[in-house]
């Protein structure tokens, strides 16, 4: 299994321009390591409620979401569990600065990584176990 997490710093970049590098990357990687398990994490919300670093990252997650469809060893995990509230602030408790990941943000992004993980494992342990109770080939 291999987790995949960037783009979040590309502020320059257009939404189109970090999907082809997202696309990019996932390619290599699937070309030097074929039988992972990839994971490809989505971008959070980013700046004020008027950012467009919102609306671009929003866009480059559609666009993902996209690219991973039909692809049963790609998956793409959104970690924004919430982080946008009514009135389109983040509260400091979870990104400090609209920018960077509170201890509690991080907790709160990455447990849909950690159940993803926990799950893939005990299916793996599963598919071994079953391997072994059948026997070898040998």
């Amino acid at each position: 299994m291999i987790v995949l997490s960037v783009g979040q710093e590309n502020y320059g970049d257009t939404p189109e321009k970090i999907a082809e590098g997202l696309q990019a990357i996932c390619s290599l990687i699937r070309s030097k390591q074929p039988q992972a398990f990839l994971i490809v994490l989505t971008l959070l919300p980013r700046g004020s409620p008027d950012s467009p670093l919102r609306t671009r990252n929003v866009k480059v997650n559609e666009m993902m979401a996209e690219y991973v469809k039909g692809n049963s060893r790609l998956q793409l995990v959104n970690i924004d569990t919430g982080f946008v509230q009514v009135d389109g602030t983040i509260s400091h408790h979870d990104m400090f600065d609209y920018m960077s990941l509170t201890q509690k943000g991080y907790s709160k992004a990455f447990e849909p990584v950690n159940e993803l993980l926990t799950q893939l494992l005990q299916e793996m342990e599963g598919e071994v176990g079953r391997t072994e109770a059948e026997g070898s080939a040998d």
